[in-house]
Parts: C-alpha cells; structure tokens; sequence
C-alpha cells in the first residue's frame, strides 16, 4: 500500500511540475504583439510582384533520349574508363541495331 501511495504522490507533483514548467516557456515564447494581427488573419501580406494567374495549365515537354546519359552515370559510379562516352556509345549501338547495355555489360565483364 505504501508504495502505491508513493507512485501516487510522485505522479501528482510531476504533472504539476511539468504543467509549470510548461505554461512558464509558453509565456516566455509566446509570439510579440506586433505579429498578432498577421497571425489573427486580419492583414494580409504583401507581395512585391504578384504572378500573372491566367487560369490555365501550361507544360513543356522536351524529347530527348536518357540512355547517354543513364550509361554515362552507371559508368561514373563504378569508375569505368568509359565514363563520359555515353553519347557515343548510344550512337554507335543504334547505328548496328545493337543493345547499347549489352555493350556495356560486355566491356564491364572484359575489364573485370
């Protein structure tokens, strides 16, 4: 029984504590009453150039090929000596109907 008194008591006097503790940081931190009206919602900021809104969606698209440049950075993480050739590579390849990647896996596996 006496211990259950004792977890009580200590329960109590650290949620008081802790209670104190956080209304004293609340009232130190609380926000100057210079910025109460903007976060109240009662001024709205200001912008210096507003965007052009035409209610229209816009997009540009650009085709290009990605296997130059998804061989080149496969090359630079292993530190092949091909690294940067990927143009060519790619060129070379699609000029003999050829998998570029098979290049690569054959050159990988010749220089291991």
């Amino acid at each position: 029984m006496p211990k259950k008194v004792l977890l009580l008591f200590t329960w109590i006097v650290t949620t008081i504590s802790a209670f104190t503790v956080s209304l004293s940081f609340y009232h130190q931190l609380r926000p100057s009453p210079d910025l109460a009206p903007l976060l109240a919602g009662t001024i709205s900021p200001t912008y210096a150039a507003l965007p052009h809104i035409t209610n229209q969606i816009t997009a540009q698209v650009y085709a290009a090929d990605a296997r130059p440049v998804m061989i080149d950075k496969y090359l630079t993480r292993y530190q092949s000596p091909l690294a940067g050739y990927g143009q060519i590579i790619t060129q070379v390849a699609d000029a003999h109907q050829l998998d570029p990647y098979l290049f690569i896996a054959i050159a990988q596996q010749e220089s291991s």
